[in-house]
């Protein structure tokens, strides 16, 4: 993920906060204050979002408005940087997960991929 995406990704979610989402007519004129994008027009700020991979839904309800185009915050999510919190850090090593069945060894150097 380049940093401009990521930026704009963690800059989306700051501006979402508490909300499902952000419609585009609230997005526009706060996307103008940033510096890389002022004076862009409505068509060349989506553009932007387009580029950088970030979906813009058709028609998104946000309190009592709904039938708009925005940015959904569930759809940022998956967009923002992995912080090594998945399941690939859960305490195991690299040849033994933590839930490996009972009498299963990890590998050593120089054995085959099955121990028995």
């Amino acid at each position: 993920m380049t940093r401009t995406r990521t930026a704009l990704v963690e800059w989306l979610t700051l501006a979402i906060g508490d909300r499902p989402g952000i419609h585009l007519y609230e997005l526009y004129p706060a996307m103008r204050q940033l510096h890389c994008r002022q004076g862009l027009d409505d068509a060349a700020l989506r553009a932007a979002l387009k580029t950088l991979g970030i979906p813009v839904t058709r028609s998104l309800r946000i309190g009592d408005i709904e039938g708009r185009s925005g940015v959904r915050l569930t759809d940022l999510t998956p967009l923002l940087p992995h912080t090594g919190e998945g399941p690939l850090s859960r305490g195991g090593n690299a040849g033994q997960s933590a839930d490996s069945p009972p009498g299963e060894r990890s590998e050593t150097p120089g054995e085959g991929a099955l121990s028995t």
